[in-house]
């Protein structure tokens, strides 16, 4: 590709002089913190007086026990101008204890003692953290005695007891006391973990970590643990409700369906607007499926919800930013090794009740009877539908429960294993999972295979490595068959001829023979998609001097999917309508690619009181997708001679190749003084060869303030509170999905005189730039109680997307069909959001922790062409619409008042205007008793249905939220727990689209109705709500809030109960380290007075969005049991 389709590349020299400028002022920097002396003059002060002055000279943190330190209340030294060791050694004489150095932190602890100079045996140990770190100064003590030693700085101890077996107990700042046993002639490692203090969890920030205590962004952190206890093998599903201000909406509950994620509402309409995904550091592509890792693989999840956290991502970062980190080595010692199964069984979640032949011949009638009438034929016999049903054969006498002949009882299961271990030098984790969901109908299934390798090295005290490898592949079986498929089936039909072959209806009339396709045979369309996800990353990091490290990271995705739709020879489609033709074949196949290549410069230093960190990087992405999509007909057969070349007649094809870079540096500044006050700053400027040569840069900052009140001297007493910050910030990210020729005038082949041309397919743009979106925040977090056992966040916030991406249609007088993408609109969305977290109960063997999350967002389009939009493509306006000043996921239709109840009532509506029907077209449409009443809303008499009239349509509603959260327990009693998580959505509206057609049916090819039209109007049930069954009823067809419904809901999701066999018994096999049973159910249970399907069904269509309940499979409960054990 040539040069100047891409990007100048000068910015890359810029680049390389501000990374070197950057190194030398921090190596200059860091230069000024070393060799610093201390000068004391004191006399007869406490020890913890003089250890607070050393710490306040120098740039270290002084840890130390209390209750040994206060022993020593008479300490004095007179040292001038020496170094930190001599200060503390002159300090520490004589009181029995020691100081180990280790990073920025002095730690204070008993010298070593012989255990009473008893004589035994010398055990020797090492004490880590899980993730393989050594942990000096940790104490190892007899337990119930005073004897003890301290570790050195490598972890090392060496303790003297009096015999083999007797209990030892590890101790640790910030970490649990741990009990083991001593045993002789062999090292023992000693693995310790962290202390549960909710404000010292450590939660990802893009290029960094920090402490939950220190955030200055919105920062919300989903442990391990809940993606590891529920059953549920699609993330999205486990993290529903689980964070404030991120919607998630599981749509279908078909094998392998995508779920759809918005964080803090939609902040475009053309672009990506779901969250970026980074995966070990390395951010996916825009259409990354989340659903498609192994949840059982995650170590941890953190969100990224304001621009402030997010804006270091840039242009990717307007919807938010997922990070996600794998499970890595951290057993230390003998690998460990893992392995879990589960099988779940589903089952509806709600029954499907269909008509029955005898119910389905009465409706059928009484519509032809009632659209007879309507049309004023005198002879029910003369109206041409009643001769089409009453043609021979037309009927048939079976009885069929298609519903129990297409579906059946879907199925799940998963395999995961796992084996971790090595040393310090080399650690290693190497997984596998299966996963089989098998569908409710025939042909759907999902399989996913996921492989995982992550290898962690030191082979220098300076410089670590780490190789990561994913794959995952997917085999999805997509049958396009749905739930309508058979609740319409009509049941005066057989499945079956006497001979055993599938039955096709056919019967005659108007002189032609016309055939009803069987259920049983569509359901043969072979409809599989195959997909190959690979994700490779290496990365070597360099400490260069202490608190400052060098690391570089490339990364490679590569993502192949292949899809084959066929239709075989016997199907209504495969058949060209039973015409003969012999099945039909579309192959589609789909590669991307993505190389990134990644350096990063990171500092961190102590200054006293003054603690900061910097990291400052570069990055080159390049990334490329092709895609060829061919069809043929008629082949040999349907069973083996099925393959694309074998197909006589050439029927379809289409493909595409793109290709594009982008060039980005970034500076992020973290800094904080004492505890209290916190500052963070950030910029990030991208460069993309998808704009033309004027607007390929976008510069992308950040600016966050914090406080925490808690640490001032007039609040430090009340131990009651650990935490009261108050944050505030700013932040500019972008949006650049335009697709990686947005810009350029694109041309597709065609025809013109019988001769090959070539006709504009996009029209190319210049001035196209990137979309923006500019966000505040203000949040107030606190921390209650001992360890923080209760914490919650109250936080505000205002986004706004301005030069949103817009396909653009010229006017049909130009003569151009093609589209201009062009920066037209705006999208303003602001709420609140709330979360708390309560550990309830707290004790040894009994535990209790609930959570509870909510959100409100409200959110505005401006700047648009014309007051409402339906497509971005046509001024033709559907029943989802969007309009100037209002929010997204609008309905727009007739407002209707019941039913019409009596003649009279109709006949005070038709006197309205004598030149038109009250509700119709012409003057042939009439209305009758049992019909819907529609209002006239322009006040004319009339309610005009003419085609694009809008004068009686208006705004009916809004498919967005007024609330939406969630709720979580957890609770623990000796080896039992119990995990509850359920989400909530409370004022949003939506259509469902089978009620409408459930009171209209055709004459020609009938359908079967579920069995709300028994509750139709009737002269003997004249006060129904529901309307009166008619032939090709158009008023059904309308759009209108008489099939609108509050679809707010409350959704317990998944339910996990597990239970730890004890250790003493496992342990007795000699080989066995755990063993876990576990019962859980997914989908619990949905209330809501919702009558559809799925209240939570959404569409791809930006615009409509959530507001059309469109569900063409069922919903199901999950049943499920599992075990997992360890080695």
């Amino acid at each position: 590709m040539k040069k100047n389709l891409l990007f100048e590349f000068s910015p890359i020299a810029k680049c390389v002089k501000f990374s070197c400028f950057m190194f030398i002022l921090l190596v200059g920097f860091s230069y000024g913190g070393y060799g610093q002396n201390i000068t004391l003059n004191m006399k007869n002060k406490s020890l913890d007086q003089v250890l607070r002055a050393i710490e306040a000279q120098s740039s270290y943190k002084v840890l130390f026990n209390v209750k040994q330190v206060n022993a020593y209340k008479n300490v004095t030294i007179d040292v001038k101008n020496v170094k930190l060791e001599e200060a503390l050694e002159t300090c520490l004489e004589g009181t029995g204890l020691k100081y180990i150095l280790q990073g920025k932190t002095i730690v204070i602890t008993l010298a070593d003692k012989k255990a009473s100079k008893m004589d035994g045996i010398e055990i020797k140990g090492v004490v880590r953290d899980k993730s393989g770190e050594v942990l000096p100064g940790a104490t190892i003590m007899i337990k119930n005695t005073t004897a003890g030693v301290t570790t050195d700085v490598d972890g090392v101890f060496t303790i003297i007891v009096p015999k083999a077996g007797v209990t030892l107990k590890a101790t640790f700042v910030g970490y649990k006391p741990k009990e083991f046993i001593a045993e002789d002639g062999k090292e023992i490692v000693v693995v310790m973990e962290e202390e549960v203090n909710e404000l010292n969890e450590v939660v990802a920030i893009g290029y960094g970590t920090a402490q939950k205590k220190d955030l200055t962004g919105s920062v919300f952190h989903i442990d391990e643990q809940l993606l590891s206890e529920s059953a549920a093998t699609d993330i999205g599903q486990i993290i529903q409700g689980q964070v404030p201000g991120m919607y998630v909406l599981t749509g279908s509950d078909a094998p392998g369906a995508e779920v759809q994620i918005q964080i803090r509402g939609i902040s475009s309409i053309k672009g990506n607007v779901n969250p970026l995904i980074v995966l070990d550091g390395v951010p996916m592509p825009d259409n990354f499926n989340i659903g498609q890792l192994n949840p059982r693989d995650v170590k941890s999840l953190d969100v990224l919800t304001d621009a402030s956290a997010a804006a270091i991502y840039g242009s990717r970062a307007s919807a938010g930013v997922i990070i996600i980190a794998s499970k890595r080595g951290e057993t230390i010692g003998k690998p460990r090794v893992s392995y879990s199964y589960n099988r779940g069984f589903a089952q509806l979640t709600s029954s499907i009740n269909t008509l029955s032949p005898e119910e389905f011949k009465l409706l059928l009638f009484e519509a032809v009877r009632n659209s007879a009438m309507e049309n004023n034929y005198d002879r029910i016999e003369s109206y041409p539908g009643y001769m089409a049903i009453m043609a021979p054969g037309f009927f048939g006498e079976a009885n069929t429960e298609w519903m129990k002949l297409l579906m059946r009882t879907p199925s799940k299961q998963t395999h995961n294993f796992s084996i971790s271990g090595g040393a310090s030098e080399a650690r290693y984790y190497l997984s596998f999972g299966y996963n089989e969901n098998v569908g409710m109908l025939p042909n759907t299934k999902d399989e996913k295979y996921n492989l995982s390798l992550n290898v962690d090295m030191r082979p220098y005290k300076f410089l670590r490595t780490a190789i990561s490898l994913k794959g995952d592949f997917g085999d999805n079986d997509i049958n396009n068959q749905s739930l309508m498929t058979a609740a319409s089936a009509r049941p005066d039909l057989p499945a079956y001829n006497e001979d055993g072959s599938y039955y096709i209806h056919k019967y005659e009339y108007n002189n032609q023979t016309n055939y009803l396709s069987n259920p049983l045979v569509e359901l043969q369309n072979e409809n599989n998609r195959k997909t190959k996800n690979l994700y490779g990353s290496v990365s070597a990091e360099a400490s260069i001097i202490r608190g400052m490290n060098l690391r570089a990271m490339f990364s490679y995705n590569y993502e192949d999917e292949k899809g084959r739709d066929y239709k075989p020879s016997t199907t209504y489609n495969g058949s060209a309508s039973y015409t003969g033709q012999k099945g039909s074949l579309i192959e589609t196949t789909t590669t991307s690619q993505k190389k990134e290549l990644e350096a990063t410069l990171s500092y961190a230093k102590a200054l006293k009181k003054n603690m900061f960190d910097v990291v400052a990087g570069l990055t080159y992405t390049h990334r490329s997708r092709e895609s060829c999509s061919i069809g043929f007909n008629d082949f040999p057969d349907d069973k083996i001679q099925t393959g694309l070349w074998q197909g006589a007649n050439f029927a379809y094809k289409n493909g595409s190749s793109s290709a594009a870079v982008m060039f980005s540096y970034f500076l992020r500044l973290n800094y904080n003084y004492g505890g209290k006050y916190y500052f963070t700053g950030s910029v990030r400027r991208d460069a993309s060869s998808s704009f033309a040569r004027n607007n390929r840069y976008g510069t992308f900052p950040a600016i966050a303030l914090a406080w925490n009140i808690a640490g001032e001297n007039f609040l430090k007493d009340k131990s009651w509170l650990t935490l009261l910050k108050i944050r505030a910030s700013w932040g500019l990210t972008g949006m650049a999905s335009i697709g990686e020729y947005g810009w350029r005038a694109m041309f597709r082949s065609s025809e013109y005189l019988d001769k090959p041309a070539f006709i504009p397919k996009q029209i190319g743009n210049d001035d196209l730039k990137w979309e923006s979106t500019e966000q505040y925040n203000l949040a107030l977090d606190f921390g209650l109680l001992k360890r923080s056992r209760v914490t919650g966040t109250l936080g505000i916030y205002l986004k706004k997307s301005t030069d949103v991406l817009y396909p653009f249609t010229p006017a049909p007088s130009l003569g151009i069909t093609a589209n201009a993408t062009v920066n037209l609109a705006s999208i303003e969305n602001k709420g609140i959001e709330f979360n708390m977290n309560a550990r309830v109960l707290d004790g040894k063997n009994l535990r209790l922790e609930l959570g509870f999350n909510i959100s409100k967002n409200v959110s505005k389009i401006t700047n648009l062409d014309r007051e409402f939009r339906s497509s971005l493509t046509t001024s033709t306006l559907s029943n989802t619409v969007i309009q100037e000043g209002k929010t997204l996921g609008l309905f727009y239709g007739y407002k209707t008042d019941g039913i019409f109840q009596t003649q009279e009532e109709v006949d005070r509506c038709e006197a309205l205007n004598a030149d038109y029907p009250y509700q119709g077209v012409s003057k042939y449409d009439k209305t009758s008793p049992g019909d819907i009443k529609f209002v006239d809303l322009s006040g004319d008499g009339r309610v005009n249905f003419a085609y694009q009239s809008d004068e009686d349509k208006t705004v009916l509603g809004s498919s967005v939220p007024d609330f939406s959260g969630g709720v979580s327990l957890r609770a623990s009693w000796k080896g039992f727990s119990l995990s509850v998580q359920g989400s909530f959505s409370y004022g949003n509206m939506k259509s469902w689209d089978g009620e409408g057609k459930q009171f209209n049916m055709s004459w020609s090819t009938p359908s079967n109705l579920l069995d709300i039209a028994l509750k139709r109007w009737t002269p003997e049930n004249p006060t129904s709500k529901y309307p009166k069954m008619k032939i090709e009823n158009k008023l059904s067809s309308y759009f209108s809030d008489f099939y609108l419904h509050d679809a707010s809901y409350f959704k317990i999701q998944n339910l996990n109960l597990n239970y730890s066999v004890p250790s003493k018994i496992v342990e007795k096999t000699g080989f066995v380290k755990s063993l876990d049973v576990s019962f859980s159910v997914n989908n619990v249970y949905t209330f809501t007075s919702y009558p559809g399907p799925n209240p939570e069904s959404f569409s791809s269509n930006r615009i409509a969005g959530a507001a059309v309940d469109n569900s063409v499979y069922p919903m199901t409960r999950t049943f499920n049991v599992g075990a997992r054990i360890s080695f």
